[in-house]
């Protein structure tokens, strides 16, 4: 009898060591956070975030995923900056920045959102720096470019 299958969202971060800090479901979203190791959930100044959504493939897309997340920061910072810096079937990735909502949102984001045949994916990385230069945010984005979900139990779908 073939097992059920069960999907891991994988991403690569850069070269130091990252700790998860905050992992947990709820229903069936499941949220792990990370940040560089010597930081805590308490205090950190960079943070990554993986976010799935099991079955939300089945009534929307990244890029409707991805206005809905950016109409909720508009709604709760005065100041949105952002922009898609990437798009493939199935994917989206942007890169934005806040004013206006310190003690909601970190000032900058980078972010991919993922669908796959069993759920839509969301990977952020967030730094409470005041400003990330350009090339900080394109390798973010090239490294959230690279994240990838495979099965990680099962035979078949």
């Amino acid at each position: 009898m073939p097992r059920p299958v069960v999907e891991g969202f994988k991403v690569a971060f850069d070269e130091r060591p990252w700790v998860v800090v905050f992992d947990d479901t709820q229903g069936k979203d499941r949220i792990t956070q990370y940040v560089p190791q010597g930081s805590t959930s308490e205090n950190w100044t960079e943070m990554i975030t993986e976010r799935s959504f099991p079955g939300l493939q089945a009534t929307a897309t990244p890029e409707q995923e991805m206005a809905a997340a950016r109409k909720l920061a508009e709604e709760q910072c005065s100041k949105v900056d952002w922009a898609v810096v990437g798009q493939e079937p199935g994917s989206v990735r942007y890169v934005a920045t806040f004013g206006g909502c310190e003690e909601t949102r970190p000032p900058n984001e980078v972010g991919r959102f993922i669908m796959s045949d069993l759920a839509i994916y969301q990977v952020t990385y967030r730094s409470k720096k005041a400003e990330l230069s350009g090339a900080e945010k394109k390798s973010w984005a090239d490294i959230l470019a690279r994240a990838h979900y495979e099965d990680v139990v099962g035979e078949e779908r």
